[in-house]
């Protein structure tokens, strides 16, 4: 119990990390860019880096509308989603390694090499296979591999979603 308790206490505490760093990145990042409620945006762009996977999109949206409303051209959300790319970058290759260093004790190079190899490999192990009554199911190709390395449970490789 203390092992999980330590280690869910250094997860909060690189994820509030991480959250502030990418909150004062957004903050420079949308005054340099002159989006009006920079503060704002900065603030939600914080709090919604806790959300694995989606957080990060969700603060997005609103400097996006924020800055197509304001401007009513192409060139600042573009601008804008630019800008989004590169705190993406260096969130996911400088910040969050460095500190889960700090806080955890994770190699750097593990963490980065491990983002690299599962952002090019995960893709295209899965696929979706249409079923006999017409139930979708995921799949993973190199099943056996995966589970030889570690990286499926005995249902992970073999899972099914039915809609």
């Amino acid at each position: 119990m203390r092992t999980t308790g330590g280690a869910l206490r250094s997860w909060a505490v690189a994820q509030a990390q991480d959250s502030s760093a990418v909150g004062l990145l957004w903050l420079i990042g949308l005054y340099i860019l002159h989006v009006p409620l920079a503060p704002l945006w900065a603030l939600i762009a914080a709090v919604m880096q806790i959300v694995p996977h989606f957080g990060p999109i969700l603060g997005l949206l609103g400097p996006v509308l924020t800055a197509t409303l304001a401007w009513r051209d192409w060139e600042h959300p573009l601008g804008f989603l630019a800008f989004y790319a590169v705190v993406a970058v260096l969130d996911g290759v400088l910040l969050q390694p460095y500190i889960r260093r700090r806080t955890a004790r994770v190699l750097v190079w593990a963490s980065i090499v491990a983002r690299i190899v599962l952002g090019i490999m995960w893709p295209f192990c899965m696929r979706t296979k249409l079923g006999t009554r017409g139930n979708v199911r995921l799949t993973v190709r190199t099943g056996e591999f995966a589970r030889s390395l570690g990286f499926c449970g005995f249902s992970m490789c073999d899972m099914k979603i039915y809609p």
